[in-house]
């Protein structure tokens, strides 16, 4: 059996050499595991899918090929032209066995939850009569009649709006009822089912459809009551003028090539006159664009904020997490979604989780965690409650992501929700817990002394918590001490506040002492690593490292040479400190360009590729640099206050040669 299905799917192949596109079946069958193994890495590698598809249907393995069909669609929505092909291979298969028939109309059903496709639908439904005679011995009963109107009734709900290619499915349903009429049992019953097609003519010559041109000239052939007639052409005739309106948006969108922005413009259009039409306008688009996050939003936007009806809107947003499952905003909409069909808090959280596996950033989960907590408020606005779920979204935070960042703003959304319940004690101790291990962090101080704020905390205790501040961070230290001596300033008595500015001294003495340590450290390394790289140039003579007296002198002469040339760059350049990790050589070039002609800045970095918060900048002339230092020493540059130093013949001047010569080569 199987040998005979897999004849019947490659009877286009070559039978044994090739494969449908040329290539041996031992390179199809390579390309095949390749796919496979991608797959077995990564499940959600469409391109892997789509090639695996490929391969194994021009290979004739029918067993396979389902399993990975089955596999692909689980992870992702189908393209229209995906399922035709998997309904095609089906349908030869099937031949005319009825169960077989039956279950390529699952497949059908399938494929149209996941595009709007006429096409589709129109060969659903041709295949579903072509079945239902078939059970029924060639009869059309009453039952089988009612049955097949239903699916039709379901197809126009869909794509009846169709302006384009909508006339298509009218057409499908017009043949239904006319085939009725001529199998009726009785003159009455005829002249039920003839008025039930009159409606359906009607129905279709109101609306604003590209075609309908051949419905009316089949229907005034039809139609036997000539005051119908005319009553049925008024109205066709203010849908072909509607139509008109709309025909050079529907050209631009049908043109071959159309933008996603040309759907999402044409939906805005009409969203204020015909909602329904604007929601297959989307629909069409995402058949063009599947994987437009620009279209999906949009789509995803108009359904949950203009579409009344719940289980649709579920709907619509469902697909979107299918189709761009890395997008945050689709798992928002869903969750909302979930939450305006009266859903659980257990399901918006499962929603919640399943989103935040598939994100990969920090920041894309904090969102999905901030909407989950936003629907906890709103189902249960208890303490606990949202208590639980902020631990939930802070452990996936840390452990999943390793976002620091994210972390920070979440316990800050999460402490405000503490402060709003009055729970003082479980708020401070929130941001107790992150000081112990951020410590070093000036913004989760200033987020704790907000807090602390505004929780309206003593005085002497928020002063206590700008000490402790002042003493542990390391990436801003002098901008936390200023923050200290501030506060003391403003809000201490005036013993309290003459303590602490003896204090801040002494901790701005300890940071300048410790960063020009740091300082010395990184220019003794880099003029250790010259040093090294001048002994290794001298010492690879061909003399065995014996050299002649004239060698010597040279290198006596050319040291004395480059000591002067130290002095004079040392001369015209300048040292500055607390330059901050955010700075570039172009901020610098700006800002001491101010005070003659700028030769070259250096901003030493660390292994790591980051700046170490000092910088060198040289002049043209020496008594430019004696200008920067008068005029820009203590300036605020990218938010910190600088120091600008004459930079001293020596170590300074030899590494901005080294660094100079590694930006030359």
């Amino acid at each position: 059996m199987m040998d005979m299905e897999s004849d019947s799917m490659s009877s286009s192949s070559s039978s044994d050499a090739e494969g449908s596109h040329g290539a041996t079946r031992e390179d199809t069958l390579a390309q095949a595991e390749e796919h496979r193994q991608r797959l077995a890495a990564n499940s959600y590698d469409y391109d892997a899918h789509v090639g695996y598809v490929r391969c194994l249907r021009d290979l004739g393995e029918l067993a396979p090929l389902r399993s990975a069909r089955e596999a692909f669609a689980a992870a992702f929505p189908l393209t229209p032209q995906l399922w035709r092909e998997w309904i095609d291979d089906e349908k030869a298969l099937a031949g005319q066995d009825v169960r077989a028939l039956g279950s390529v109309l699952q497949l059908y059903e399938r494929a149209c939850e996941d595009y709007l496709d006429v096409d589709v639908w129109v060969d659903r439904l041709a295949l579903a009569l072509e079945v239902t005679v078939m059970q029924t011995g060639g009869e059309l009963t009453a039952d089988a009649l009612t049955r097949l109107r239903n699916l039709s009734e379901e197809c126009l709900s869909r794509v009846s709006l169709h302006a384009w290619r909508g006339v298509s499915a009218w057409l499908q349903r017009l043949q239904l009822e006319k085939a009725a009429c001529r199998v009726a049992a009785s003159e009455q019953e005829r002249s039920q089912r003839q008025d039930e097609c009159r409606k359906v003519f009607q129905r279709c010559l109101r609306l604003p459809l590209r075609g309908s041109e051949s419905v009316w000239e089949d229907y005034e052939t039809w139609e036997t009551d000539g005051a119908e007639r005319d009553k049925t052409k008024q109205e066709w005739e203010r849908a072909k003028k509607a139509y008109g309106a709309l025909a050079a948006h529907e050209e631009r969108i049908e043109a071959e090539g159309a933008a996603d922005d040309s759907f999402v413009t044409y939906a805005a259009l009409l969203e204020a006159s015909d909602i329904a039409r604007a929601l297959v306008v989307y629909e069409r688009g995402i058949c063009r664009h599947a994987l437009s996050s620009r279209l999906w939003q949009a789509y995803v936007f108009t359904a949950t904020t203009r579409v009344p009806v719940a289980s649709e809107v579920r709907h619509i947003c469902q697909r979107g997490t299918r189709n761009i499952p890395w997008d945050p905003s689709m798992w928002c909409g869903y969750m909302e979604a979930v939450e305006m069909g009266s859903g659980t808090m257990d399901d918006v959280l499962s929603v919640c989780v399943d989103g935040v596996a598939l994100m990969t950033s920090g920041t894309a989960a904090l969102s999905l965690w901030l909407h989950a907590a936003a629907a906890q408020r709103r189902c249960s606005d208890t303490p606990d409650a949202l208590r639980h779920l902020f631990v939930q979204a802070r452990k996936s935070l840390v452990e999943q992501f390793q976002d620091a960042a994210a972390e920070l703003m979440l316990v800050e959304r999460w402490a405000e929700e503490e402060i709003r319940h009055g729970q003082t004690k479980e708020c401070l101790q929130l941001f107790e817990e992150l000081v112990s291990k951020r410590g070093s962090e000036l913004a989760v101080w200033s987020k704790y002394i907000a807090a602390a704020e505004k929780l309206g905390v003593d005085t002497e205790k928020v002063a206590k918590i700008h000490k402790r501040m002042a003493f542990q961070v390391s990436d801003y230290p002098r901008e936390s001490v200023e923050m200290w001596t501030q506060f003391s300033m403003w809000r201490r008595d005036l013993s309290a506040w003459k303590h602490v500015r003896a204090e801040a001294a002494r901790r701005v003495r300890d940071i300048e002492t410790q960063q020009a340590r740091q300082q010395a450290m990184s220019t003794k390394g880099a003029v250790n690593a010259d040093e090294q790289s001048d002994s290794a140039a001298h010492s690879g003579g061909n003399d065995g490292g014996k050299r002649t007296k004239r060698a010597r002198d040279d290198d006596v002469e050319h040291g004395a040479k480059r000591t002067r040339e130290t002095d004079e760059t040392g001369e015209r350049t300048v040292f500055v400190l607390n330059t901050g990790y955010a700075i570039k050589e172009d901020d610098l070039q700006r800002a001491f360009s101010a005070c003659g002609t700028v030769e070259h800045v250096a901003v030493p970095r660390g292994s790591d590729r980051k700046p170490r918060g000092f910088a060198y900048v040289e002049y043209q002339t020496a008594d430019e640099a004696l200008r920067a230092i008068e005029n820009l020493s203590g300036i605020v540059l990218k938010g910190r206050k600088i120091r600008v130093e004459q930079c001293k013949r020596g170590n300074k001047s030899v590494h901005l040669d080294r660094l100079r010569r590694d930006a030359a080569g």
